[in-house]
C-alpha cells in the first residue's frame, strides 16, 4: 500500500505527464484535475508486460486517498470544488501537492 506521500508525488508526477484541466475529471485531451490525478497515483502501478495499469484500491487505499483530498485543500467544501475555481492554476495545484507531500514525509506518513 503507497503512504500519502507517495501518492501526492505520483498525482504531481501524473499532471506533468498528462496536463491539468478543470470542469471535468478528464479532458479529451488527456488532462486531468487534482482529484483524477490523485486517485490514478493511489492506484497506478507498473506491470512491464503492460505499462502503467490502474487497479480498484482497497477500501483502506480508499480512505487514505479521502483523508489527503481533504488535506489538500482544508478550506474548500472538496477538492474538485476548489481544483474548479477560475482562481485556480495549474502551478496552484502542483505547490499545494508538493506542500502535502512535503509535510506527510516529515510526518512519517
Amino acid at each position: 500500500m503507497k503512504s500519502k506521500s507517495e501518492i501526492a508525488e505520483g498525482a504531481i508526477e501524473i499532471l506533468d505527464e498528462k496536463g491539468w484541466c478543470q470542469g471535468t475529471e478528464e479532458n479529451l485531451r488527456g488532462q486531468v484535475c487534482a482529484g483524477e490525478a490523485l486517485v490514478r497515483a493511489a492506484e497506478k502501478s507498473y506491470n512491464p508486460a503492460h505499462g502503467w495499469v490502474y487497479r480498484a484500491g482497497s477500501r483502506a487505499e480508499w480512505l487514505k486517498l479521502h483523508t489527503l483530498m481533504v488535506r489538500v485543500a482544508p478550506w474548500s467544501p472538496t477538492l474538485p470544488t476548489w481544483n474548479d475555481l477560475r482562481s485556480t492554476t495549474v502551478e496552484a495545484v502542483r505547490d499545494r501537492l508538493m506542500t502535502v507531500a512535503k509535510e506527510l514525509r516529515e510526518e512519517g506518513r
